[in-house]
């Protein structure tokens, strides 16, 4: 068995005391190994060293005692005060009530001053701080000399103001040990760092807000994710159309022509028969109705509409003066014109009536016949699509044989690879909208 003190040093090994230099004792832990069949453990000793002590930092003293020394006199100023302020306000008000806002002349330019301690390194931004500290001492201590007055003590209200402007000059004392002054340069790099950085801080808590707003938006009110679209009409230059009643007539751009609508492309007739169209609905125009003048917002027609747009907060009046006109009622939309093929043989239509002409010259050959001819039932809506014409099928024929269906596409635009699939998903498509 064998003990192995680590590194000793107590008084018994202690080195000679250094002249000029000042010891103090300090209990220090050490491990002490102990070790036995070969195995080693270790347990902590106690022992009492003597060490060199550090020079004593006077500069430090001073400034505790300092710091000290002045919270100690606002303390007692505090106290002064609020006596003095309290016994006069105490005879037009309860005790309680007047000692209680006695507190707040001092805690004013307290709350200053640790507003100027903050701002040290900043004095553009310490001058209303620090104007503002002197005015609520100019208060404090205004206060205490009404109090002697009143008391026939005058001296004493003098004396106890003093004891306010002598706390307020000792912390303006301990500022100015703290508040080292900066030329322009450091000063301004200072402030840019700082506005760096309070920018990012201003960024993070806005992203907070708004992530915050836009959760509670979403959780109450999704139906304010659909787009509203603003939309800014030029005011018209030239007369209102006579066609709308109510208007009063504004100048309004000279009427541009309404463009006609290509006629639809012949489509290829099977032989089994000709294009009958299934379940035409003619479209009736609808006039159409100038903008006021000024600014306006596309509203949805009805009342859901415009009551969602005002709790935006967007307008949606009219200009005064100009009356409102009727709402235009809802057009129904055409189903597409669509052709189905049927395999039955063609029908003999009745001849239309030829339509009168001008009377021909005297000697002169007749007037020729237009050259494209129009089916009288069908209006005239661009050329058919795969899924109009499956539309028009399914309708006319809900029990319709996917391949008949197929032969019907097939024979309007065409064979192509995988057509029957794509028949048949058209068609699931379109039976599940019509559920």
């Amino acid at each position: 068995m064998s003990t192995t003190k680590g590194n000793p040093v107590s008084d018994d090994n202690q080195q000679p005391d250094i002249p000029g230099l000042r010891y103090v004792k300090r209990r220090v832990t050490e491990w002490e190994a102990t070790t036995l069949d070969g195995e080693t453990t270790y347990r902590p000793v106690e022992r009492t060293v003597r060490v060199p002590a550090p020079p004593r930092d006077w500069d430090a003293l001073l400034v505790r005692a300092m710091i000290g020394g002045t919270v100690l006199v606002t303390a007692l100023s505090l106290a002064w005060s609020t006596d003095s302020i309290g016994d006069l306000l105490a005879r037009s008000a309860d005790p309680w009530a007047a000692y209680a806002v006695a507190v707040i002349f001092d805690l004013a330019w307290l709350t200053c001053q640790a507003r100027e301690w903050l701002d040290r390194r900043d004095p553009g931004r310490a001058r209303i701080p620090r104007a503002l500290g002197y005015v609520a001492l100019a208060g404090t201590m205004a206060a205490i000399i009404a109090h002697g007055h009143v008391e026939d003590e005058l001296t004493s209200g003098l004396v106890g103001a003093g004891i306010s402007a002598l706390a307020k000059a000792m912390w303006i004392n301990v500022l100015g040990y703290y508040a080292v002054p900066l030329d322009e340069g450091m000063a301004h790099h200072l402030l840019t760092r700082r506005r760096r950085i309070s920018v990012k801080l201003a960024l993070g808590a806005e992203r907070r807000q708004l992530a915050a707003m836009e959760a509670h938006q979403r959780l109450l009110y999704p139906q304010l994710d659909q787009d509203v679209q603003v939309e800014r009409e030029e005011a018209p230059a030239g007369p209102v159309s006579p066609g709308v009643p109510g208007v009063p007539s504004v100048s309004a751009p000279a009427p541009v022509p309404p463009v006609q609508a290509a006629p639809p492309a012949p489509v290829a007739a099977p032989v089994e028969g000709p294009a009958v169209p299934v379940s035409p609905q003619a479209t009736p125009p609808v006039p159409p109705v100038s903008a006021p003048a000024g600014d306006a917002v596309s509203a949805p027609v009805g009342d859901t509409g415009t009551s969602f747009l005002k709790s935006l907060g967007l307008n949606v009046a009219r200009p005064t003066g100009v009356p409102v006109s009727a709402p235009a009622p809802p057009v129904a939309t055409p189903d597409p014109v669509m052709y189905q093929r049927a395999h039955v043989p063609p029908a003999t239509a009745a001849p239309a009536a030829p339509a009168p002409s001008a009377p021909a010259p005297a000697g002169g050959p007749a007037p020729a016949a237009p050259a494209t001819a129009h089916h009288p039932g069908v209006p005239v809506l661009g050329e058919p699509t795969k899924s109009g014409l499956i539309r028009a099928a399914v309708k006319a024929d809900p029990s319709i044989s996917l391949d008949d269906l197929t032969d019907q596409v097939r024979d309007a635009f065409g064979d192509k690879k995988d057509l029957r699939k794509d028949v048949g998903r058209l068609r699931r498509r379109i039976e599940k909208e019509a559920s």
